[in-house]
């Protein structure tokens, strides 16, 4: 089995740690609301590269954000801590990143689906506890869990060969996330990325996801 599925079986029982044994950062749920600078990208790369072959992006653009946000939870007496981290796309691209992620072009390629994926995330928190109502609190964290991309289309390799690929994939696997977030009190100011990642014979399909959202937190 390969070696991702054994990292996504742990991250999953970290998440899964017994609530009665944590600190909570929140004491419940919260909503989150605010104003996000966004990047969502799909990338279509060999398996033998570690660079993708090509890009498909909708741009970067200005958006409201509205999340449900799930309990910051501290494992025992320690900095570290976890949540769980969703998200779900509905996209239609049709545009190209081309020259090292340098140039947006139309070449006639498009790719349109839906994805999905949860993620237990493993946090180290840097300052005051917030739960303490204390000021400051800076979260470093990365997570693993489960992915899934639905989505069919056409995308040139222009970092490759330049031939055309045809997109048909519709498969679970798995998803990755990383953030760095700072709260003062209930305000938080928070870069992440995150998305499934798709194997299927010799490629690789990820959807990136590249968000800076500053807002401020509800406790419900």
């Amino acid at each position: 089995m390969n070696i991702k599925y054994y990292l996504s079986a742990i991250v999953l029982v970290l998440g899964s740690i017994s609530i009665s044994h944590a600190e909570s950062i929140f004491d419940d749920y919260s909503v989150r609301v605010g104003i996000s600078q966004k990047t969502l990208d799909f990338e279509v790369s060999e398996v033998s590269n570690n660079f993708y072959s090509g890009s498909l992006t909708e741009g970067q653009y200005i958006t409201y954000a509205l999340q449900l946000n799930s309990p910051y939870e501290f494992i025992k007496d320690s900095n570290f801590g976890y949540y769980f981290e969703y998200g779900f796309y509905q996209f239609e691209m049709d545009y190209q990143v081309t020259n090292n992620g340098t140039v947006e072009e139309d070449l006639g390629t498009f790719v349109d689906g839906t994805s999905i994926y949860i993620s237990p995330v493993l946090f180290y928190n840097i300052g005051d506890n917030v739960n303490k109502k204390k000021k400051h609190s800076l979260l470093i964290g990365m997570g693993v869990g489960i992915g899934y991309i639905d989505a069919s289309g056409e995308i040139e390799f222009t970092e490759t060969t330049s031939e055309l690929f045809d997109i048909d994939i519709a498969k679970v696997d798995i998803s990755f996330v990383s953030l760095i977030e700072y709260h003062f009190d209930n305000w938080f100011i928070r870069f992440n990325q995150s998305g499934p990642s798709i194997r299927e014979g010799n490629y690789d399909y990820d959807i990136v996801d590249e968000t800076i959202t500053f807002g401020y937190s509800i406790q419900l």
